[in-house]
């Protein structure tokens, strides 16, 4: 992990680049993902990552659960990628 992590670059505008991360993931064949995010996309980007898990998980092979620190901004759409995945939804509230 450490070795494939160090040799990709980080995306200049400083986003996360989600949907290419999931996109890896599930051309990997896991039985489980676990999607950890601060729940706040920019435009496009959770129509993106959509798309990239309705490509990568036509059969349901890998099952998605999804967990938003912080921020209630895309609970509605981490909730369904988690129940259209045969996963969980998860909201931690971080509290100093």
């Amino acid at each position: 992990t450490i070795r494939w992590v160090t040799q990709h670059e980080s995306d200049p505008a400083g986003g996360s680049g989600t949907w290419d991360s999931m996109r890896i993931a599930l051309q990997m064949k896991p039985e489980v993902i676990f999607l950890l995010t601060d729940g706040e996309f920019d435009g496009s980007d959770i129509g993106m990552l959509r798309d990239e898990i309705t490509a990568g998980n036509s059969g349901l092979l890998t099952k998605i659960n999804t967990i938003a620190f912080a921020s209630e901004s895309d609970v509605l759409s981490l909730q369904t990628i988690a129940q259209e995945n045969n996963g969980f939804y998860r909201r931690v509230t971080i509290t100093p």
